[in-house]
């Protein structure tokens, strides 16, 4: 059985409690191949995941912002599974009337495109690894360092959901208070798959 599958037990408790109203656009999907990503507002320059993908030394596979990564399904090409996207890093965006920023850090807005297959249990976990507990903070000094919840954005307005369907598309924000205003980020599984992979990062402001 597949990492990701097993890690979810140990994510979901913590998810569940940030329910929230989600207004995210939803499509359909192919249950036949890889889904696809829907085409970024913003960034044009996305690409499809390759077959065969290096981790670097700390076990992540290294990915550009608009740059597709994806988990689950019967391949490294993800046949049937999940695939995702982050197409931007807002740093210290202005806040919603009753949002703020951390008094010691800083706020990151992540704009993430998430495309699902049609292997539900694969689905059923991503909640469990795409959520705000899952991400760290690598800072140049080389530390890791946790991120937290943010409360600077709007929680009603176009939040990534709590659940997903298969053969769909979404398109949402995650709000992270992280302790750098430029770094890298890492989506981090809670166990490392067969092959060594322990998550996904980006560098960001990008």
């Amino acid at each position: 059985m597949n990492n990701v599958v097993k890690g979810f037990a140990l994510a979901v408790c913590a998810v569940a409690s940030l329910a929230g109203c989600a207004d995210t656009s939803t499509g359909s999907g192919s249950g036949e191949n890889a889904p696809r990503l829907p085409a970024a507002a913003s960034n044009d320059d996305g690409a499809p995941a390759a077959a065969k993908q290096q981790t670097n030394k700390r076990g992540f596979i290294v990915k550009q912002l608009g740059e597709q990564a994806c988990f689950g399904g019967a391949s490294k090409n993800c046949e049937g599974g999940v695939s995702f996207a982050i197409d931007k890093v807002e740093v210290d965006p202005p806040c919603t009337e009753f949002g703020s920023h951390p008094d010691n850090g800083h706020t990151l807005i992540l704009h993430f495109r998430i495309a699902t297959g049609d292997d539900a249990n694969v689905v059923d976990q991503i909640s469990g690894v795409i959520n705000p507990f899952s991400f760290v903070e690598i800072g140049k000094d080389g530390v890791t360092r946790d991120t937290s919840f943010g409360m600077c954005a709007d929680p009603s307005t176009n939040q990534l959901p709590d659940t997903y369907g298969p053969n769909q598309q979404y398109q949402g924000v995650m709000d992270l208070e992280v302790p750098e205003a430029s770094g890298t980020i890492a989506l981090q599984l809670t166990a490392a798959e067969e092959d060594g992979q322990r998550g996904w990062e980006w560098a960001y402001p990008a």
